[in-house]
């Protein structure tokens, strides 16, 4: 039997899908040019939320692929697509040790291990997005990703600017060391 150039026979794989904050103009593009099934997953995001997922990656403006109610569609469809395009370049489904997702990508996950098809799964990160941004709308303050400081050094820093400042500044969570 022939071997896969990506996974040799018999190699099963874990695949671990992203979150908001890994999108950006552009993403998905390549994707689309050599791949029908990668395109297939754009159109039907596009088709069942009625926004321009396909358009908004590939040309973006930027400020409205990160919006919440837009880069949530927009992570998820388009690591779809790219974990379709393995299956083509595979021949088929590889064996899947397992499958995990980073906050949002835990519905790619449940997709594409097959606890959710996929119209639902595009449903479900839409309405996720848009009551997400809804309710970062109702609220004043942000959040950011705070790289190459250590948890400890980072409460101290987000206990002296509380300090500093009307209303608190903490810790939301810790994505590992040194995140």
């Amino acid at each position: 039997m022939a071997q896969s150039p990506v996974v040799g026979y018999g190699t099963s794989i874990a695949v671990l899908f992203p979150g908001q904050a890994s999108q950006e103009v552009g993403m998905g593009t390549a994707l689309r040019r050599v791949s029908p099934a990668a395109d297939r997953w754009f159109r039907l995001a596009d088709e069942l939320t009625g926004l321009p997922i396909g358009d908004l990656c590939a040309n973006g403006p930027l400020a409205t692929l990160t919006r919440t109610d837009v880069a949530q569609t927009a992570v998820v469809v388009t690591s779809l697509a790219a974990a379709s395009h393995l299956e083509e370049l595979l021949g088929g489904p590889p064996a899947v040790g397992g499958a995990a997702g980073h906050s949002v990508g835990e519905l790619t996950a449940m997709c594409w291990a097959g606890a959710l098809d996929p119209a639902t799964t595009l449903r479900l990160v839409h309405a996720r997005g848009k009551l997400m941004q809804r309710d970062a709308e109702r609220c004043d303050g942000t959040m950011v990703a705070v790289l190459g400081l250590e948890a400890a050094e980072l409460i101290g820093v987000c206990a002296d600017v509380s300090t500093q400042m009307p209303g608190a500044v903490s810790v939301a969570n810790f994505n590992a060391p040194g995140q």
